[in-house]
């Protein structure tokens, strides 16, 4: 979803930066060694402080502006996350990128200042001044690096759905037909992406209806429980959906082949509608070529194909 490097360690950014600037030399053209000496330690700071502000200014900007998030992608950041503790470290980092600036300045100062041959080491000790300064101000930052690092990694794993894509969620217990009927009415492979708070999948096809393209999403492990026995991560992620859904459809199975009574999963359908009372949602039984039923519900086979056209055509309609 967000394309954000990898967040380096305090240690890891200490030793990226001073690796650079240690492979500046000293201009030979120079024959007075003070000048070779305080240009070759003034480029030096000058490239610790440029490696370290594209090092953080990269992972500042590589973070989304949450505020201007669609409301799905924030809901599942949130779900998975402390924002507000991801804007405070990405405030520490660049907290730390404006003192090591500011040191360098300092220093940067007193190094141009020495023109006396008798302080020739000194030029050298200001220079390891800084730099145990700048280490000092990096590790204050460690672990806001770590976290950032983390909430990367958690981010990284997140589906890549797209939120202006007209979306159709389709839910029901396990086994009723939910993701073989993705699989039918997709074009091409549905593919698969992981939420990071379940270990369960979710299955995402596209599937055309005229000249628009039409995102489909099986959610197990989210809409396929009743609301008792759903954790609060999981709850949270449901409300996500509701910011995605244009369409719902559930999914009952009357052979009761599924291995749930048609009463549970009818309690299910009633919670669902419950959750989502302001998108429409198709109710439709699967499974015909097992059992049939009266009811004024549409009825298809994912297995054989039966009514999906039908279905395919009340889909098209609730989508206008």
């Amino acid at each position: 979803m967000f394309k954000i490097p990898t967040i380096l360690l305090a240690d890891e950014i200490l030793d990226k930066i001073y690796h650079k600037a240690s492979k500046i030399t000293e201009n030979k053209n120079y024959k007075n060694r003070l000048k070779r000496r305080r240009d070759n330690v003034l480029a030096k700071l000058d490239s610790v402080t440029d490696t370290l502000d594209s090092t953080i200014g990269k992972y500042i900007t590589a973070f989304p502006s949450f505020n201007q998030l669609p409301k799905f992608q924030f809901e599942l950041i949130h779900v998975i996350l402390d924002v507000d503790k991801i804007r405070k470290s990405l405030g520490a980092i660049e907290w730390a990128r404006g003192q090591v600036n500011k040191l360098k300045k300092k220093i940067y100062r007193k190094v141009s200042k020495i023109y006396d041959e008798k302080k020739y080491s000194k030029i050298e000790e200001l220079r390891i001044t800084f730099y145990g300064r700048t280490a000092s101000i990096i590790n204050q930052v460690s672990d806001e690096l770590k976290f950032l690092n983390q909430a990367r990694d958690k981010i990284k794993k997140l589906p890549a759905i797209d939120t202006e894509t007209k979306t159709v969620v389709v839910a029901g217990f396990p086994n009723v037909g939910k993701s073989l009927l993705v699989k039918n009415i997709s074009t091409g492979k549905p593919r698969v992406a992981t939420y990071p708070f379940t270990t369960q999948q979710l299955n995402v096809g596209h599937l055309n209806i005229g000249r628009e393209k039409i995102q489909i999403i099986d959610t197990p492990g989210l809409l396929d429980r009743t609301f008792e026995e759903r954790n609060n991560i999981e709850r949270q992620a449901i409300m996500a959906l509701q910011y995605l859904a244009d369409l719902i459809i559930f999914i009952l199975d009357p052979s009761e082949h599924c291995g749930y009574l048609l009463s549970e999963q009818k309690k299910l359908l009633n919670e669902t509608q419950t959750l989502f009372k302001n998108i429409t949602i198709i109710t439709i039984e699967n499974k015909i070529d097992i059992k049939s039923t009266s009811s004024d519900n549409l009825q298809i086979s994912a297995q054989t194909g039966q009514g999906l056209e039908e279905l395919m055509e009340v889909v098209e309609m609730s989508l206008r």
